[in-house]
């Protein structure tokens, strides 16, 4: 609500800018690593249409929307920028600087029961049932060389795999990428 301060010939009008309050955003897994998919959703409450929300990951990527994907494809730390874009006027949402961590590596086997163990667990996002692909040169993009299947989660920090195929020798140490599911639901429920 415009106010007026003061009188006579010089007078101040206070407005309150209806972007104001800065709103929040949140991301899924809470702890990102390279090369799995990242779900961003913005908590705004503003009066805006979804193609006004700008998402710039700082990578050199960018995102338009109220829920977006993306993935990193090296660990690192990334400032997230998030603002409100409407004509020629910008303004800035929220600042978040993200880690993004190593991609998952197999750190044990078990050749009998066709199963490895992997570094990622529950503070990763990962569930029973999530993929994994094995990538001899991920940086080529080549296809995965392997398909594993989370069958079990142990703890915070590792999962085990049931190995459904593989076309490349698995070695303790060898890195993995999550194979995205575009059939899964998101990990935080739709607005």
């Amino acid at each position: 609500i415009p106010q007026l301060i003061g009188e006579g010939e010089s007078r101040i009008v206070l407005a309150r800018s209806r972007l104001a309050e800065a709103p929040e955003f949140s991301y899924c897994p809470a702890i990102p690593f390279a090369g799995a998919v990242i779900r961003f959703r913005s908590e705004t409450n503003l009066d805006v249409d979804a193609e006004s929300l700008v998402w710039d990951f700082g990578d050199g990527a960018t995102a338009i929307g109220l829920e977006v994907v993306h993935w990193y494809h090296a660990p690192g730390t990334y400032s997230i920028r998030h603002f409100v874009h409407e004509g020629i006027e910008s303004e800035q949402l929220k600042d978040l600087v993200i880690a993004v961590a190593d991609w998952a590596t197999i750190t044990g086997m078990n050749e009998e029961a066709n199963q490895v163990i992997i570094s990622v667990g529950r503070q990763h996002g990962v569930d029973i049932g999530d993929r994994f692909g094995l990538l001899a040169n991920a940086a080529a993009g080549d296809e995965p060389s392997a398909d594993l299947e989370v069958i079990e989660l142990i703890d915070e920090d590792s999962a085990a795999c049931r190995i459904l195929q593989s076309t490349a020798t698995l070695a303790s140490g060898s890195k993995l990428l999550p194979v995205f599911d575009s059939d899964k639901p998101p990990c935080f429920g739709s607005p």
